[in-house]
């Protein structure tokens, strides 16, 4: 039996058109006439045709309009609609297509190209109905579905059975994404009960940091059919970590089959070729100890930093480097930070074969196995004695004078900024001491400038023996000194007599004698004072305003102290 003619409504005003089209797919196609929009409208509700050729330019209802209101007919809107226009109305293909026409076909019509685009449209449109007839049989099927169940029960009994004895551990999760099936490989592997692991999910067993990230991944499990395979690590229920292969897809009823496999093995190995690896390759020194400490490898770096060979360190413990620079505390607390974190780093002092200290930058990773517990210990550390001495140097010129090694003018400003800040806080005082030498500029020019540079150096020296570890002592230049007293008591009257004494007891110890190469000499100072209690008034100011108190103490004779406001 062969299928029935397509039926097809043209609709069109020009008479010669249509004869056009009827040639064309009268052989083929059962072809319906209509010379105007309304006409078309009224033979499309009675003779229901399977496509539409609808001309664009037409007067009264146009092809627009009538195509509007084609698709508001629910009888009709699922018709396939084409439009036919002079190539000259193409501008408006986009209006037809917006509402809701299927194909466009321009004036001249190329016969065979429109025979194969109202085929291609019926084409379409009788798979969509075979679609639809599906869908009517599928929901006949679900009714049918239902009488199925109880047989569908009794293989996943079956099923259940098979799974508790794979290989692999295999859950199953809900739409919720909470377990609604664990195997005995799953319980075995995570350490809980079957009835603990029900209403988990995969969320509660990876660490916090990685949660967010493995949620947004199942969320898009839904819109693909690929399986989600990840290696990642689980927590167990005591706390250990276990690497595994995990594999998950999306069944269609909205439910996740997943199977973890465990790699601890596999990982292991991966992690000893890569210490193996590490310690052969690197230019730094690196020794790999067991979980007692003791040394099992090293690598030709580490002989070559610290004198000892590989049979002198194997068998012994790291701390035959060390140097006794640093105290128990020190490696008390590197062992805490390394038994938490598994992973030290930081900066030590060691020791070589030849009794040398030097300064090492050493960073110390724990090897741990699945189950959590430390197998090794891996140390990589460089000699930094080069840097620092570079650092130490940058600091000297940066913030400390070259002749006193005292801080210099930068120093001492940032170190005001801080005392401000504390008496701010501490509601409490401190005070600037602005100390000249007298009479500096004659003995440099009596007996010259190295001279001059010795009574500056034993001047450092005599100041700081005279104030406390956390004062600050500074050089601004030439002959010229300040104090800094951080500390002092709340009380202004109390907190001027505290730094007056400072000031008579640097005056004392400056007054004592000088051997200068040989040179007897005797010096004094003449000292200013400034109080400060808060960080409202600027360094600079209170710098002034002890310059100030100094010049009064050298204009009442030298070797004074002046407070800055008496």
């Amino acid at each position: 039996m062969t299928d029935p003619r397509h039926r097809i409504l043209a609709i069109d005003d020009t008479p010669e058109n249509l004869l056009t089209l009827g040639a064309a797919l009268a052989t083929e196609f059962d072809l319906q006439v209509a010379t105007s929009g309304a006409m078309g409208l009224a033979l499309a509700q009675e003779t229901a045709p399977d496509l539409i050729l609808l001309d664009v330019m037409m007067p009264g209802m146009d092809g627009f309009e009538t195509c509007r209101r084609l698709k508001d007919d629910p009888g009709l809107r699922n018709v396939p609609v084409i439009f036919v226009t002079a190539l000259a109305e193409v501008g408006a293909e986009s209006t037809g297509l917006a509402l809701g026409a299927a194909d466009y076909i321009t004036k001249p019509i190329n016969v065979e190209i429109a025979r194969q685009r109202i085929r291609n449209l019926l084409d379409r449109e009788n798979f969509r109905k075979a679609v639809e007839a599906q869908h009517s049989q599928l929901e006949t099927r679900l009714a049918e579905r239902t009488l199925a169940e109880d047989a569908l029960r009794r293989s996943e009994q079956k099923l259940r059975m098979l799974l508790d004895n794979a290989a692999d551990a295999v859950f199953i999760a809900g739409t919720e994404e909470r377990w609604t099936y664990v195997n005995a490989q799953a319980v075995a592997l995570l350490g809980y009960r079957r009835e603990e692991l029900l209403g988990m999910s995969i969320y509660d067993l990876v660490p916090p940091s990685y949660r967010e990230r493995y949620r947004q991944e199942f969320a898009k499990l839904s819109s693909c059919d690929k399986v989600w395979a990840r290696e990642l690590r689980l927590i167990r229920k005591d706390g250990s970590r276990i690497p595994v292969e995990m594999n998950a897809v999306q069944l269609p009823d909205g439910s996740i089959y997943g199977s973890c496999r465990n790699i601890s093995k596999r990982k292991q190995a991966e992690e000893d070729q890569r210490i193996a690896a590490i310690a052969f390759e690197t230019q730094e020194g690196i020794l790999v100890t067991d979980s007692a400490g003791r040394i099992l490898r090293v690598n030709h770096a580490f002989t070559k930093l610290t004198g000892y060979s590989a049979k002198e360190a194997i068998g012994n413990s790291p701390a035959m480097l060390r140097s006794g620079r640093q105290d128990e505390e020190f490696y008390r607390k590197l062992w805490a930070t390394l038994l938490a974190d598994k992973y030290w780093e930081g900066e030590v002092w060691n020791r070589r074969k030849t009794g040398e200290i030097y300064p090492q930058w050493l960073t110390i990773t724990a090897v741990s196995r699945p189950d959590g517990k430390v197998t090794h210990y891996v140390a990589v550390f460089s000699d930094i004695t080069e840097r620092k001495a570079t650092e130490e140097q940058i600091h000297r010129l940066a913030f400390c004078d070259p002749l006193t090694n005292l801080p210099n003018r930068r120093l001492l400003y940032d170190r005001c900024e801080q005392a401000l800040r504390v008496c701010a806080r501490h509601m409490n005082h401190g005070a600037l001491l602005f100390l000249d030498l007298d009479r500096f500029k004659t003995l440099n020019d009596t007996w010259g400038h190295d001279v001059g540079d010795l009574l500056l150096i034993e001047v450092a020296r005599r100041l700081l023996a005279s104030v406390r570890a956390e004062d600050t002592v500074a050089r601004m230049g030439g002959d010229e000194f300040v104090v800094l007293l951080a500390e002092l008591s709340p009380e202004a009257p109390v907190a001027t007599a505290q730094a007056r004494e400072v000031g008579e007891k640097i005056r004392a110890a400056i007054n004592a004698p000088y051997s200068l190469n040989g040179l007897a000499h005797n010096s004094s100072p003449s000292i200013g004072i400034c109080l400060f209690d808060s960080n409202e008034t600027p360094v600079k100011e209170l710098l002034m305003h002890a310059d100030q108190a100094m010049y009064h103490a050298k204009a009442a004779g030298r070797n004074a102290v002046r407070v800055f406001g008496e």
